[in-house]
């Protein structure tokens, strides 16, 4: 499994190195990848963090994930239309291994890290998401101290 990863990351960036966001896509997958493991886990943390909690998560993951894939995913996708079933299992490939990685019903502050890291390199444009965004990554700081 972990030399398909690697292999597909190597394929994907080759592939899509001649698009604007070659060298970004990749790291947008992951972005989103993430973003999908930490929506999968809400349920599951809802109730030792609370429903505010989980709902200022659930607006930022969606917020994020909205942003990443109509500014910087689909737009990049674009110039390769067949690779879509194999952009979609690498993603799903992504989400297995951090679901594995992070198995319990909790967030850590390497969810934190990731989540963080994205932003820095993909800010929302939007103040609104910005925020919303923003709001999400400083509850996933405080909830993975608990």
């Amino acid at each position: 499994m972990k030399n398909f990863l690697i292999t597909s990351c190597v394929f994907f960036s080759l592939a899509l190195h001649s698009t604007a966001d070659a060298g970004q896509i990749n790291q947008q997958l992951t972005c989103q990848a993430h973003l999908t493991h930490l929506k999968s886990k809400l349920e599951a943390v809802k109730p030792e963090y609370g429903p505010a909690a989980a709902l200022v998560i659930k607006n930022g993951i969606k917020a994020y994930q909205t942003f990443l894939k109509t500014k910087h995913i689909d737009p990049g996708m674009k110039s390769f239309p067949e690779m879509q079933a194999q952009v979609d299992q690498m993603q799903a490939l992504i989400v297995s291994k951090y679901n594995e990685q992070f198995s319990q019903a909790r967030y850590f502050s390497d969810n934190v890290m990731i989540v963080s890291n994205c932003y820095q390199q993909y800010p929302p444009e939007s103040k609104s998401d910005n925020a919303m965004v923003r709001a999400m990554i400083e509850k996933l700081a405080e909830v993975s101290q608990q």
